[in-house]
């Protein structure tokens, strides 16, 4: 009897990799408003080392009066400090999108996704460029490209995976149909000699 066919996408790589996926982009969005994420990260740990040392209340107003205070030097340069700043993230968000994505092209890869054969040149491929080229585009990679290309890459691999088990499943069935069949004859036959 066949084996069945080893499945190339079970449910825990699926979720892992749409999970690693949703991370990098979400680390893209961070490093892309780094202009406005970045005063608040800054008055945010202020907050945390000030209430730590000397008391909650004077924590607050420390981390309000940071974050107040690195606004007000990001415009009041006319924006120079934040177009900086923004620029500095975009560049950080294409490098995150970038690794992300060679991440989930290795991992893939080792699971025995193909992109180039088994007649899914056209989708498969092209929903790759697709994600790649967006997902590196500056500013426009703030979006989930990259979850969104690599959710519908694993509905695709996954459904592969159910019509090969499917077919799998048929041709077990079908020779164990024949083997009873030939089991029956040769019953039969022993049977019909026996008499």
């Amino acid at each position: 009897m066949e084996a069945p066919p080893k499945e190339k996408m079970p449910l825990y790589h699926a979720v892992g990799m749409v999970s690693f996926a949703l991370v990098i982009d979400a680390l893209e969005f961070f490093f892309l408003t780094l202009a406005i994420t970045g005063p608040l990260l800054v008055g945010t740990g202020t907050d945390i080392v000030v209430s730590h040392y000397v008391g909650s209340t004077l924590g607050h107003i420390a981390g309000v009066a940071v974050t107040s205070v690195s606004f007000l030097f990001e415009f009041a340069t006319g924006g120079l400090t934040a177009a900086s700043i923004a620029l500095i993230g975009s560049f950080f968000a294409t490098v995150i999108g970038f690794f992300g994505q060679v991440v989930l092209w290795g991992w893939m890869m080792l699971r025995g996704v193909s992109f180039w054969g088994e007649g899914n040149l056209p989708g498969r491929v092209g929903l790759i460029g697709i994600t790649a080229t967006l997902n590196l585009l500056p500013f426009i990679n703030g979006f989930p490209w990259l979850t969104g290309g690599t959710f519908l890459t694993v509905l695709a691999v996954r459904k592969e995976d159910r019509e090969k088990r499917r077919a799998w499943k048929k041709r077990m069935q079908k020779e164990i149909e024949e083997k009873r069949k030939r089991q029956e004859a040769a019953e039969l036959y022993f049977a019909q000699q026996s008499e």
